[in-house]
Formats: structure tokens, sequence, C-alpha cells
């Protein structure tokens, strides 16, 4: 279950990593055109930097699920690891 529950996280936070950049461009854009201030663009920049902090948090998450299920159920290898390896080099 929390397996599940992890990769409708990753999920949900990704597209959260997506709409908080294209806040920061909309953001940006608005500052060059002088309708938002540097606050507003700071703002939308802290809103990015914890939309992928979230995001980062989250994949971390499911793979420490995964790793404890498969180490649950005796079947957690080497193979598992260099997976992980690989993925987190990726």
């Amino acid at each position: 279950r929390a397996i599940q529950t992890a990769i409708s996280r990753v999920a949900a936070l990704k597209a959260s990593v997506k709409s908080a950049l294209s806040a920061l461009d909309a953001t940006e854009a608005g500052f060059e055109a002088g309708t938002r201030t540097l606050v507003d663009v700071l703002n939308s920049q802290r809103d990015l930097f914890r939309a992928r902090r979230d995001y980062a948090q989250a994949r971390y998450d499911y793979v420490l699920s995964t790793l404890q299920l498969l180490s649950a159920a005796g079947t957690l290898g080497v193979e598992d690891i260099r997976r992980v390896n690989a993925w987190l080099r990726g």
C-alpha cells in the first residue's frame, strides 16, 4: 500500500514541479513587463524550490518503500541495488 501511495505522490509532485516552473516563467515575464514585482519572482522561485524538494522526497520515499518491501519478502538482491544505483545516477 505504501508503494502505491508513493507512486501516486511522485506523479502528483512531478506535475507540481512542472506547474511551479510555468508559474515562475509567467511571473518573470510579468516582471519584465512591469506588471509583477521582484517579490513575486522570489515567491515563485521559492515555490519551485519547494516543489522540487517535495518531489525529491517523494522519489526517495518510493525507493525506500520498495527496498523495504523486497527486504521483508526476502527477495532483495544485488540486481535490485544496481537498479536503484542506476536510477539515482540517471
